[in-house]
């Protein structure tokens, strides 16, 4: 049970830390194009 927990905590940190990364590459995009 523990480790069934643990394995799915580290899941959904990766599953939180791709869309916040793809977050972040539109947002600095779109500064950048705001700035040019």
């Amino acid at each position: 049970m523990q480790n069934r927990l643990q394995s799915g905590g580290r899941l959904g940190r990766q599953a939180l830390l791709f869309p916040l990364c793809l977050v972040l590459y539109e947002f600095s995009t779109y500064i950048g194009n705001d700035m040019i």
